[in-house]
């Protein structure tokens, strides 16, 4: 069952959602993958609304039955508040740490780069790892970039916990909480003051994490 918590605009040019997944693999407690964003998303939430009014309509989703088979993300898609999205921001994440990475972005991703450049949300990006990835299905993105603009960000694969029983609370590393949470909180309140009628999906774009600098495209 996905789970939908909407947060209306005070002047919504559209919508989008920061979205993760909340159940585990079988056998896995699920602390890394994917409770981390399931926390940064609730996080998110509560910081938002004790913030200024937003401007844009954010509709976050905590989707179901990722690890069985994109189910959650794909009886989004079929549903008709799918219709009214813009964009799209998926997190997942690993037991382990950090850094966050932008590990995927849609097609024709050259307004959503130089967008997420100008957010400078602290994530190592490289647009020849990004290529790669469009090459498989491995995870709710493929569901969504289907016919939605968007980028999807991820923790570095390290260690052997993934997918194991070992999944557990002491083998995420508290940096790793705060980097995709910061990550998260940075887009939202960067896209939420633009005009999401203006969102493209034209030519992918040629980008890379720069020392200090940030995203160069």
């Amino acid at each position: 069952m996905n789970i939908i918590v909407s947060i209306p605009g005070s002047q919504p040019t559209g919508k989008f959602p920061p979205t993760g997944h909340y159940d585990t693999h079988s056998g896995a407690p699920g602390a890394g993958d994917d409770g981390v964003s399931t926390l940064a998303m609730l996080e998110a939430i509560r910081m938002l609304l004790s913030s200024e009014k937003l401007r844009n309509d954010i509709i976050f989703l905590f989707s179901d039955g990722e690890e069985a088979g994109y189910m959650g993300s794909t009886a989004f898609m079929m549903s008709s508040l799918s219709d009214q999205i813009d964009l799209v921001f998926v997190f997942d994440s690993w037991p382990g740490h950090g850094p966050t990475t932008l590990k995927q972005t849609s097609q024709g991703d050259g307004w959503l780069v130089c967008s997420l450049a100008k957010a400078n949300p602290r994530v190592f990006a490289m647009s020849y790892g990004v290529n790669n990835k469009r090459s498989g299905f491995d995870s709710d993105f493929d569901m969504f970039s289907s016919r939605l603009p968007g980028i999807e960000l991820e923790n570095n694969r390290t260690g052997t916990r993934y997918h194991s029983p070992n999944d557990t609370v002491d083998g995420v590393d508290p940096s790793l909480v705060h980097s995709q949470g910061e990550a998260m909180l940075k887009r939202i309140r960067y896209f939420d003051a633009l005009d999401l009628s203006q969102v493209t999906q034209e030519k992918d774009y040629s980008f890379i994490t720069w020392p200090i600098v940030g995203i160069v495209t």
